[in-house]
């Protein structure tokens, strides 16, 4: 009894233990954020308070869905230069994207990255070696050669919409192009499309699970890693997101069983017999540069797969957002939408349009239909996300302010797509008619719609194809109208709302 009275007397209660330790969290805490706010190197550039001690602000914009919207906002309040993290900035001057993104080339990690793919690499040189690897794979004639396998997704969409014609159902035009674009994806890859615009729907739910995947990626790198734990546990206690992502599992699983299937094909048929030259897909182009040269290059099985996943991730949804933002803001705009007929119609008559589909050359020929193009992907760029990159040891300048060393910094495409000094007065407002001017080459070349510099989109061409294909065939063969012509649009990379249109034939 002794004994045990005096280890009681010695060793601290556990009530001691928790208080011990909220002191000291408390005492870290406050520091930190003394620190942070008011002596870390970013304490001179202004913005909101939470930004400048956490990154929770930045996790709160993503979630919200009008995180560039509020980025917008931030800079209207506190100027070009706002802080948006700890170590962190956002620049909302156009002029600032060449000094970034071809001076910094050293990319902050991708959410989702798994293995060193072209996309997410943090490394430059390991991310410009894979793109000599693959590069050709996505150059436009290589793309263009597999042009047919997209006039077959076409012709589906155009079959399916045939349907809705004059029947005064109200379709989904975001759903059924980002059917389209997932279709063509799965036929640029594979020779075999994944079946959506035929069965009409997000078949085994793959669409929504890379949705929420990515959703739920971009939040979690905002957050320090020894929050994860905290962070999962936190969100599985919200029902409606603990049942998506409950439910991502068996769509990826089912995908990655279609990827593997696909690969262990090719290397039976490669043992069997040379592949012949009529199938010229993305996989079996690199599945001969893993067979020609794989050992020299480091390009294995799982480099291949790398690529594959990296196809399926970034290069539908962000095209479907893209030709939704085009047609909505075409029929928000009823004077350019009949302009744009017009032109469309007048090539047509003169026999400059093929049929049953429009070629790419013949699309991007429409003068005034690039204009739009341009102008609504201004307006509503896909990724309306920041990539920053880490500003090295020497520091540097950018819009008339130095930014130390070993700071992130980045621009945001919504933000700097809308600098007065570069896109006119009116930078706020849809004029097709911008893109005709004496300013189109300069507006160009500050343009983040497909990222900038040495990690500009290795996918955009895929992405062109699609847009001056898509949009003049649907233009020329049906007449839309908003189901809701006072009503708005939004989106984000992972979030974005219905666009319900009524559709008619137009011959």
């Amino acid at each position: 009894m002794e004994y045990m009275y005096k280890l009681e007397t010695v060793l601290p209660s556990v009530r001691d233990l928790v208080t011990a330790l909220f002191i000291c969290v408390t005492f870290f805490g406050v520091l930190h954020v003394v620190y942070t706010r008011y002596f870390s190197p970013c304490a001179p550039f202004p913005g909101p308070f939470l930004a400048s001690t956490t990154t929770l602000w930045k996790v709160a914009s993503l979630v919200s869905g009008e995180g560039e919207k509020r980025l917008m906002a931030l800079h209207k309040k506190y100027g070009p230069i706002v802080r948006i993290a700890p170590n962190e900035l956002s620049v909302s001057e156009a002029s600032a994207i060449k000094i970034i993104y071809k001076t910094f080339p050293k990319l902050f990690k991708a959410p989702f990255a798994r293995r060193p793919g072209h996309m997410e690499n943090t490394d430059i040189k390991q991310a410009a070696q894979r793109r000599r690897i693959v590069g050709d794979t996505y150059s436009m004639s290589k793309v263009l050669s597999l042009e047919s396998s997209v006039d077959l997704c076409l012709q589906q969409f155009q079959e399916r919409f045939s349907q809705f014609a004059g029947t005064g159902t109200v379709v989904n035009l975001k759903l059924w192009s980002h059917l389209f674009t997932f279709d063509v994806i799965g036929q640029l890859i594979f020779s075999q499309s994944f079946g959506f615009l035929e069965r009409g729907g997000d078949q085994g739910h793959i669409m929504q699970a890379i949705e929420t995947a990515i959703h739920i990626a971009m939040t979690m790198v905002n957050f320090p890693w020894y929050l994860h734990p905290l962070v999962t546990v936190y969100v599985l206690m919200i029902p409606r997101i603990a049942a998506r992502l409950v439910a991502i599992p068996k769509p990826i699983g089912a995908l990655e069983t279609r990827v593997d299937r696909a690969i262990r094909g090719l290397c039976h048929d490669a043992q069997a017999k040379p592949i012949g030259p009529e199938r010229r897909d993305f996989l079996t182009r690199w599945f001969g540069i893993y067979a020609e040269k794989g050992a020299e290059l480091d390009f294995g099985l799982a480099e291949i797969k790398q690529e594959v996943w990296t196809a399926l991730f970034a290069g539908s949804d962000t095209t479907s957002i893209a030709l939704a933002a085009t047609v909505y803001h075409l029929l928000k705009h009823p004077a350019c939408y009949s302009r744009v007929i017009d032109e469309i119609d007048s090539a047509d008559g003169q026999g400059l349009l093929s049929r049953p589909c429009i070629r790419y050359e013949e699309g991007y020929a429409l003068q005034y239909l690039r204009a739009c193009i341009k102008e609504a992907t201004r307006l509503h760029p896909s990724g309306s996300i920041t990539f920053p990159r880490r500003v090295p040891k020497q520091g540097c300048m950018v819009a008339g302010q130095f930014i130390p060393e070993g700071t992130e910094i980045g621009c945001n495409p919504y933000v700097v797509h809308r600098d007065r000094k570069v896109f006119g007065d009116d930078a706020d407002r849809y004029n097709p008619d911008r893109w005709l001017g004496p300013k189109a080459a300069e507006m160009e070349r500050h343009s983040l719609l497909f990222g900038y510099g040495p990690r500009i989109c290795i996918g955009r061409n895929i992405a062109l194809c699609q847009l001056y294909k898509f949009i003049p065939q649907l233009l020329r063969d049906f007449r839309l109208e908003l189901d809701d012509p006072q009503g708005g649009w939004s989106y984000t990379l992972y979030k974005t709302d219905k666009l319900e249109v009524r559709v008619s034939k137009r011959y």
